[in-house]
Order: structure tokens, then sequence, then C-alpha cells
């Protein structure tokens, strides 16, 4: 009886197969990763205490700074 090594790259594979198919993902992984993400964002709506809004696209990235030297002398 031989078993499967790659059974995550499977799963991830097949569930991004099904997910272009426009399939239902249906492996144990995505399971556990959709249960992360719903139980994160439940928090964070209960969190919604003051009426914060979480935004549905993420905010711009800045600009490069123009220099990397974050290091303060501070004797």
């Amino acid at each position: 009886m031989s078993c499967f090594l790659a059974n995550f790259q499977y799963c991830v594979w097949t569930d991004g197969l099904n997910a272009l198919l426009g399939k239902e993902m249906t492996s144990e992984f995505t399971r556990s990763d959709m249960d992360t993400l719903l139980n994160m964002e439940m928090k964070l709506r209960l969190l919604d205490l003051e009426n914060i809004q979480i935004p549905e696209v993420p905010p711009p990235i800045p600009k490069e700074p123009s220099n990397y030297d974050f290091v303060y002398d501070c004797n």
C-alpha cells in the first residue's frame, strides 16, 4: 500500500483548477483556510464599536522614501 506524499500540493492544484472552472473547491485545506478567514472577518466586524468602516480595497502604497537611513543617534 502506498501513501500519497504530496497531498497539500495536490489539493492546491485541484482547488485552483476547480476555481478556474467555476466549480467548488472541496479540499480540507481550503475549508480550513475559509474557516480562518470567516472567523477573522466576524471578529473584525464585532470590533466595529466606533462605526469604523473596513475598506473594501487596500489603501494606496506610499512612495518610497528618499533615503533609507533610519538610524538615530540617541547619545
